[in-house]
């Protein structure tokens, strides 16, 4: 497989940097939401997005450090397991969320910190398998 040019990867970087910033932007009027209306859900979702922007943010990183840093170096392995596990917590709180809805009451204290604890140790483990 070819490297990827220079603006290939400026390209890419860009990309996931608007990505990154636009799901901010989310989160945070999310989170105005959530203080103006109360609804547990909306902060549920203001994490997601708050998760999936630090996932974006690690992955530019990565690609920008890709041609300059080997595989195994800490900082890539750090900003790929960023967005691994960013982007398994976004899901994990999308899901509480609605969980919130459907139910009537958020997903326990101990069951949501088990589950992302558990997340987490995934992906990690994806990231040193990969």
């Amino acid at each position: 497989m070819d490297p990827a040019s220079p603006l290939e990867n400026a390209i890419v970087v860009a990309g996931l940097l608007t990505q990154a910033v636009g799901a901010g932007v989310l989160a945070v009027l999310l989170q105005r939401f959530h203080r103006q209306l109360g609804r547990g859900y909306l902060r549920e979702w203001a994490l997601a997005w708050v998760a999936i922007s630090i996932a974006f943010a690690g992955g530019a990183w990565s690609v920008l450090v890709m041609s300059d840093l080997p595989a195994y170096h800490w900082s890539r392995l750090l900003t790929t397991a960023a967005f691994t596990i960013g982007s398994f917590w976004h899901a994990a709180w999308l899901l509480f969320g609605t969980v919130a809805i459907v139910r009537g009451r958020p997903v326990s204290r101990r069951g949501g910190h088990a589950i992302l604890g558990a997340l987490a140790g995934l992906g990690f483990a994806a990231t040193l398998l990969w």
